[in-house]
């Protein structure tokens, strides 16, 4: 991974950096402000995380990225720190260009919390409005989920739905509902949703016949996991993992219900989509996939290379797709992330879910 913080800075600061000053791409991240706060970041000082003016608001935001049990000991105020988060970036959807729904899914006993964004034009014509299902990773929360995949997709035509997650921030601190490896019946209930809105809001215009499902980091797995949802007619698969247990040496025990450590390494053996040397064949043949992943980064590329070549149901170049960005000028664009945002992803989502005849003989290497 290319060294911009300091020399001495851990991996872990410089990747974190990175991923912010990629956000300025969509107004995520003022650039100026990013080098100064790079300049005061002291290696091995978490601290200074905190006492630099431009990297307070982001600590706050992701002062649980270090594990949700880890933060609850360090700073108490965790959940009004969530809530005062998600306040403010309600307030600012206001000032957006194109409408965002606030809205809730049910989803057993709970409403999980969720953003629709629109597309700033409508489609032409009686066309109808194609939906990104976005599922974000392990530590990240979905307000931030705008500037990977919504703020891109707005422009270019697309409604894209965001959820909060079981095990994730909100859900996890105020309703204590843990993480499933299982995501297939989380999405499930997400999908419901868009049918429903077809009926109660048609202004919002939504086709369901064209659904696709994208995740980041660990939301790559999660989006692998939905697409056997026959609602699901693509997938994108950005920078995930193809067994959880052998991608991580030790898990944050709290976000999977365990009460231990040993308890939540035996969990994390659940979070997998191998089977028999090839990702679940419960992924039907007929949903094109698109995996992703940064060529220099601090995700191990075995598990972006395991879960393509493991799609051994799908036709390569034809119904699935290995796209990843050339070198760090493509990562910090947002290119990595945000796929619609980028060349290859648009020409992909093109041909895959919204079936231009035009993009039909594209092959994306």
């Amino acid at each position: 991974m290319a060294q911009l913080l300091s020399p001495n800075s851990t991996e872990l600061f410089n990747f974190e950096w990175l991923r912010v000053r990629g956000m300025a791409t969509f107004h995520g991240a003022d650039v100026a402000e990013c080098f100064e706060a790079a300049s005061k970041i002291k290696p091995d000082d978490p601290g200074t995380w905190i006492t630099t003016p431009a990297a307070r608001l982001q600590r706050e935001l992701r002062v649980y990225a270090n594990g949700p049990e880890k933060a609850c000991c360090i700073n108490p105020r965790l959940l009004d720190i969530i809530v005062k988060t998600i306040d403010t970036f309600r307030k600012a959807t206001v000032l957006f260009d194109s409408p965002v729904h606030v809205l809730e899914i049910p989803y057993e006993n709970v409403r999980l919390p969720a953003y629709l964004y629109l597309p700033k034009l409508p489609p032409a014509g009686r066309e109808k409005t194609p939906v990104i299902v976005q599922t974000s990773g392990f530590d990240l929360i979905q307000e931030e989920m705008h500037y990977f995949t919504a703020a891109g997709a707005r422009a270019r035509g697309y409604a894209t739905l965001t959820f909060d997650w079981p095990g994730q921030d909100i859900v996890l601190l105020r309703d204590k509902l843990h993480m499933r490896p299982d995501w297939e019946v989380v999405v499930s209930a997400v999908l419901d949703q868009p049918l429903r809105w077809a009926d109660e809001r048609p202004e919002w215009n939504p086709d369901t016949s064209r659904v696709t499902i994208a995740g980041c980091s660990m939301g790559g797995y999660f989006a692998l996991r939905g697409a056997t949802d026959p609602r699901v007619k693509a997938c994108v698969s950005s920078d995930g993992f193809y067994d959880f247990g052998l991608a991580v040496p030790l898990p944050d025990a709290l976000a999977f219900g365990a009460r231990s450590s040993s308890a939540g390494i035996r969990e994390l053996q659940r979070y997998t989509v191998a089977s028999e040397g090839q990702v679940s064949p419960a992924l039907r043949d007929q949903v094109p996939v698109l995996v992703t992943g940064a060529r220099d980064s601090i995700y191990a590329p075995t598990g972006r290379d395991r879960i393509y070549d493991g799609l051994t149901q799908l036709q390569d170049g034809r119904t699935e797709a290995l796209w990843v960005p050339v070198g760090i000028g493509q990562v910090l664009a947002g290119e990595d992330r945000d796929v619609v945002a980028s060349p290859p992803g648009v020409l992909w989502l093109a041909r895959s879910c919204l079936r231009h005849q035009e993009a039909s003989h594209l092959v994306i290497r």
